[in-house]
């Protein structure tokens, strides 16, 4: 049994920790998602409630996930939130964890008044909760990235009209 709870000072170091165990052995991790992740922290926009942790029952942090706030250069009205990372200790990935962290994300997401939830990773994983390439709704990274890679998850599904540009990210992801 694990509790979602949203973060607070005291886990920060924790964290920090569990997102570089998490990603040492990520495919297409560049090594600094931790630092990232603290960035995002004194980010104007930033807001705690967006940022989650997981706790096993033994009180062990063992999951994390946070979303920043975005904007489409062409439609600077439009809240598109951005996940960005999602952990899960090693010992306890495939037992839904990553699933709990997106669900409750979404939720806040939607009660937060975001349109959407945009993601950087794996087709595989991220399809089956209804991401899908961003390219599709006409959402462009403004970065060099796979279409396939860069994907999109429309939470407020009235809205849908409004998502076509470049989607500008906080100015902390200048990290990666």
């Amino acid at each position: 049994m694990i509790t979602l709870q949203t973060i607070t000072p005291q886990n920060y170091n924790e964290v920090n920790q569990l997102i570089k165990i998490a990603f040492a052995s990520a495919p297409h991790s560049d090594g600094n998602e931790a630092e990232l992740t603290m960035a995002l922290r004194h980010d104007k926009n930033y807001s705690p409630t967006l940022e989650i942790v997981a706790k096993h029952r033994t009180g062990t942090l063992i999951g994390h996930a946070a979303l920043s706030v975005a904007t489409i250069q062409e439609q600077p009205t439009t809240k598109i939130a951005v996940m960005a990372p999602l952990s899960v200790s090693p010992a306890f990935q495939g037992r839904g964890i990553g699933s709990s962290l997106i669900s409750e994300l979404e939720m806040r997401a939607l009660k937060n008044g975001f349109t959407a939830i945009s993601v950087i990773g794996d087709p595989a994983y991220y399809e089956r909760f209804g991401y899908q390439p961003a390219i599709n709704y006409g959402l462009t990274a403004p970065f060099q990235i796979p279409d396939e890679n860069f994907m999109l998850h429309v939470i407020n599904s009235n809205t849908t009209h409004c998502l076509t540009g470049q989607l500008i990210y906080a100015t902390a992801f200048h990290l990666i």
